[in-house]
């Protein structure tokens, strides 16, 4: 990760943009109109993606980079990637050689994702963050990507997780919070588990149904599009949308189908955190997409999924409602309510 010191408590921005994920992109397309490329299976990734855009080496050389706290590494493609891998063909790609700032380390490392895993290099260079330069960055030059990273809207992720769990380099602080776009106090939890942005949640309640009653962990992670935990608590809630079947529920293809008309009908979920309550909507845990835009087909899924363990993790659909603050040197993150 990236130290930047700030100077006059000035804010960095980076813009993020939003990304269609493929499903609708292939979608849109005719089977014959699509370039003639090596077959490789497609995984059903994130219906949506955002990324910010950053630079590496002298001359700059540009990238779109997802910022993620479940992470505390940084990749880029690499120009020695693998001829025939097709992630690397269809993204942007470092080269050290253009590059007057480039320093070799050359320590081979393999990362792991909650997307996929790689494979590449460690080098040193120059990166320029919302107009910022870090001097002397160390990151990983990716030469064997899964293909689960082809049809991402972005080149690379760049991790803000606790170094704790990075194999290499230091922190990215951003500078503070932004009163433009939040409209309540924070509520403040602490860091229980340095490394990832895991903190203790009260307990969580849908309609009088309490899980999480004695208190349970959570991870606030950025590069996740879903809410996950533990599988018993899931499938209560998910057995409760099975109960709604005459509003037009049902499995499908291990999806939760929801009648997209019908979402109002859905109850709230709220998550204390602090003894405050954090509510979503089911316009907010329902994910919406487009499946064929010729005919406005839409489909719409819970985005609650079972997790492998017992903690919980909140994505985007958590994220997106609530301005979050992610504190390292206070060891804690902040949430208010989201303008």
């Amino acid at each position: 990760m990236i130290l930047v010191e700030m100077i006059n408590s000035e804010l960095l921005r980076i813009p993020l943009y939003k990304k269609n994920c493929i499903r609708k992109l292939i979608t849109d397309s005719r089977r014959d109109d699509l370039p003639d490329i090596t077959e490789a299976p497609l995984f059903n990734l994130y219906d949506r993606q955002y990324y910010g855009i950053i630079s590496v080496g002298t001359p700059q050389q540009r990238f779109n980079i997802l910022f993620d706290t479940g992470a505390s590494n940084f990749f880029v493609p690499s120009i020695t990637c693998d001829n025939d891998n097709i992630a690397c063909s269809l993204h942007r790609k470092y080269n050290s050689n253009n590059s007057l700032t480039h320093i070799e380390v050359g320590t081979y490392i393999g990362l792991h994702y909650a997307v996929g895993e790689l494979t590449g290099y460690l080098s040193t260079d120059v990166m320029n963050i919302a107009g910022v330069s870090i001097q002397n960055q160390t990151f990983t030059e990716a030469v064997r990507p899964d293909p689960t990273f082809t049809f991402l809207a972005y080149d690379g992720i760049l991790g803000m997780g606790y170094p704790e769990i990075n194999d290499y380099g230091s922190q990215l602080i951003l500078g503070g919070s932004d009163p433009t776009y939040y409209n309540t106090e924070f509520v403040y939890v602490n860091v229980t588990n340095k490394g990832y942005w895991q903190f203790a949640i009260d307990k969580i309640k849908m309609e009088r149904m309490i899980l999480c009653a004695d208190g349970c962990e959570a991870i606030a992670h950025t590069g996740f599009p879903g809410l996950s935990g533990p599988a018993s608590e899931i499938e209560f809630i998910n057995n409760k949308f099975d109960l709604l079947k005459q509003i037009g529920i049902s499995h499908h293809s291990g999806e939760i189908l929801v009648d997209c008309h019908q979402i109002s009908k859905l109850p709230n979920v709220t998550f204390f955190l602090n003894d405050k309550p954090f509510v979503l909507t089911a316009n907010d845990y329902i994910n919406t997409r487009m499946v064929d835009s010729r005919n406005s087909t839409m489909i719409c899924t819970s985005t609650f999924v079972n997790s492998s363990g017992d903690i919980w993790i909140l994505g985007t659909p958590f994220l997106n409602q609530f301005y979050t603050e992610f504190d390292m040197e206070n060891d804690r993150v902040g949430f208010a309510q989201a303008k």
